[in-house]
């Protein structure tokens, strides 16, 4: 039953992490009984989830068994810890992202935080909308240098500040927000950012990450890594 909701694996190269795993899958195909047949716990906070909600997690979270499986891990589920951030097996670091009809998750044994992100290029109202909540003031000069269309900038700039909170959050333990990264410079597939705030005390003030990204049509993926 579920072959309905979940589609074939998707191609795509993630530069950080060991293993990932992405595939498309269809909200309007999920059923009840898919947690059941694909072995994944529903946790008690979506009992009364909105279908959408309920789709999104399960689709993870079936990359996630994926991916672990692909390292040896049989039958080992990702339960949901503090900041609805995932709990992976000791030794595994890892990182979980959806639009509305993708999953992607990336894996790693090897550092000590990963990020991975998936979005769907902004609409001009949405971009309008979280600009101020995206962009640092002195990262608006080079904003205009790095794609020729604005929403997919703003896109970009967003994923990948996701992406950084992800890999940072296990270092971390608590809620920082975009101001805390700032765009340096950037290639055809990286950007390079620096922290602005010590966040720890491995996370300091002016640390460095690169972020790989890769465009599609109507939609793009960032992913970075913490050694």
């Amino acid at each position: 039953m579920h072959c309905n909701f979940l589609g074939k694996p998707l191609n795509l190269s993630i530069s950080s992490g060991e293993i990932s795993f992405a595939c498309n899958y269809f909200v309007e195909d999920f059923q009840q009984d898919l947690w059941e047949s694909l072995k994944i716990v529903k946790p008690l906070q979506l009992h009364n989830a909105v279908v959408k909600r309920q789709a999104e997690y399960l689709a993870g979270r079936y990359c996630a068994q994926e991916c672990l499986a692909q390292m040896g891990y049989c039958s080992t589920g990702v339960a949901t810890g503090k900041h609805r951030s995932p709990i992976w097996p000791a030794g595994t670091v890892g990182s979980i992202s959806h639009t509305n009809n993708i999953a992607i998750v990336v894996l790693s044994q090897k550092h000590k935080g990963i990020g991975v992100d998936i979005e769907q290029i902004l609409s001009p109202e949405n971009a309008n909308g979280i600009e101020a909540q995206v962009l640092r003031t002195d990262e608006i000069p080079i904003f205009h240098q790095l794609l020729r269309h604005r929403d997919v900038a703003l896109t970009l700039i967003f994923s990948a500040k996701e992406s950084l909170f992800k890999a940072l959050y296990p270092s971390v333990g608590r809620y920082f927000d975009f101001e805390c990264a700032k765009l340096l410079e950037f290639t055809h597939d990286t950007l390079l950012f620096e922290v602005t705030d010590n966040l720890s005390v491995c996370i300091r003030q002016g640390l460095r990450l690169r972020v790989h990204y890769q465009i599609m049509a109507g939609w793009l993926v960032t992913d970075t890594q913490f050694n």
